[in-house]
């Protein structure tokens, strides 16, 4: 059995992303690069950027953080 990935600084910088204006502000503008900043691994921003609702909530499984980021990640 696979092992969980951590996603410790991506659950982090959603909480972040419900708080800071200016960071959300920032994410809309460029999601790629406030997530690499946080220190959220490149194979889970790989798996956020692809808008994949199965793929994230077999990441993060959490229904919150999964429509959070999909309304936020879309342009």
């Amino acid at each position: 059995m696979p092992t969980k990935p951590n996603t410790k600084a991506l659950k982090g910088l959603i909480v972040r992303l419900g708080q800071e204006p200016d960071l959300l502000q920032a994410y809309s503008n460029s999601p790629k690069e406030v997530m690499l900043g946080a220190g959220v691994p490149s194979k889970q921003i790989d798996t956020i950027m692809s808008g994949s609702k199965r793929e994230i909530e077999n990441l993060l499984g959490n229904a919150y953080f999964v429509s959070h980021i999909i309304s936020t990640t879309k342009t």
